[in-house]
């Protein structure tokens, strides 16, 4: 049977899935901030291997970081040690700052969530990041790789961040792997996400998440 691509109806599922086959990628949800907002909380769906998570003109009240803290259980439980701040592993490159040098950072005990985007402090705003996630499974990690640009508003120069973020298997409390779920989008504040206690918000941004089929 023929599906109207301008009024799927009842097959709206059906085109969905033939049209991620076709191209390779499925839109799977879009969040506009307009107002603060403490934190955004993403559903990584199953059926899909990969996603890849977009992020525009996203803006901070204070000089911090875009982090984001997962879960496998749709968001009742976070991977979050707030006693030790080692859950994550986390490297980093920078470029274009000053010197135009990129070097590389592995902090073991990093803090308690997995950095997206760079720092937003006083004149800089973040313009754009992407950010490749792999769900991971009961014997992998969730692995992300990301890259944010971040460009003093009177345009004079660029900075250049990029991430690679993961369960840190050496934590003091080591992380039952599982298949990450959800997601929280936050500002780094105290490290903390359920709730986070910093007070920082997040105030402007669009955040498109799309994600490959298995």
């Amino acid at each position: 049977m023929a599906i109207d691509i301008s009024n799927p109806g009842g097959s709206e599922a059906a085109l969905k899935a033939a049209l991620g086959d076709l191209v390779g990628w499925n839109l799977i949800s879009r969040v506009e901030v307009s107002s603060p907002v403490e934190y955004v909380d993403v559903a990584l769906p199953a059926g899909y291997s990969s996603f890849l998570l977009l992020g525009d003109d996203v803006r901070f009240d204070t000089a911090t970081y875009l982090a984001f803290a997962a879960s496998a259980d749709g968001g009742v439980n976070f991977y979050n040690d707030t006693d030790e701040f080692d859950t994550y592993k986390l490297g980093w490159e920078i470029s274009g700052d000053v010197d135009n040098t990129m070097t590389w950072f592995d902090f073991p005990d990093a803090v308690g969530a997995l950095t997206i985007a760079d720092q937003a402090i006083s004149s800089y705003t973040p313009t754009c990041f992407e950010c490749w996630l792999f769900p991971g499974s009961a014997s992998k990690s969730i692995m992300a790789r990301s890259r944010s640009i971040v460009r003093i508003t009177d345009g004079s120069k660029t900075r250049q961040g990029g991430y690679f973020s993961e369960l840190n298997p050496d934590a003091t409390i080591p992380p039952a792997l599982a298949r990450i779920n959800f997601i929280r989008l936050l500002p780094y504040g105290n490290g903390d996400v359920d709730p986070p206690t910093s007070g920082d918000t997040i105030t402007a941004g669009t955040l498109t998440l799309f994600g490959i089929p298995e």
